[in-house]
C-alpha cells in the first residue's frame, strides 16, 4: 500500500512541475510580443547606426535608429516596416528599429 501511494505522489510532483515549467514559457512569450510599425522619413548617418528622420513638415513622428547593417543609401527616402528592438545597441536616445521591409521612395525628396 505504502509503495503505490509513494509512486501515485511521485507521479503526481513530476507531472505538476512539468505543467509549471510550461506555463511560465506560455509567460514568457506573451511578454515578449513584437510591436510592428510603418515609418516614413529620410535616412541619415549618425556615430554608429544610421538614422530614420522623420519628413520636414510632418508632426507626431520620431526619429528611429536603424539596426546596424542595414543597407540603405543615406540622404534617400524610405518607408520601413519593422519591430521595435529593446534594448538599444547603438547609443543613441532614439528607439531601434529593426526592418522587415525597406522600400525606396521615389516621389519623395528629403
Amino acid at each position: 500500500m505504502q509503495r503505490i501511494v509513494s509512486t501515485v505522489l511521485c507521479v503526481f510532483l513530476f507531472t505538476a512541475a512539468a505543467f509549471a515549467r510550461d506555463h511560465k514559457k506560455k509567460l514568457r512569450r506573451a511578454h515578449r510580443k513584437e510591436q510592428t510599425i510603418t515609418v516614413y522619413g529620410c535616412a541619415k548617418v549618425d556615430l554608429q547606426c544610421p538614422l530614420l528622420v522623420p519628413f520636414a513638415g510632418t508632426t507626431g513622428t520620431e526619429t528611429y535608429s536603424l539596426m546596424p547593417g542595414t543597407h540603405i543609401e543615406l540622404g534617400s527616402p524610405y518607408r520601413i516596416t519593422g519591430t521595435i528592438v529593446e534594448p538599444n545597441t547603438c547609443l543613441t536616445k532614439f528607439k531601434m528599429l529593426k526592418p522587415k521591409k525597406l522600400t525606396k521612395l521615389r516621389s519623395t525628396r528629403c
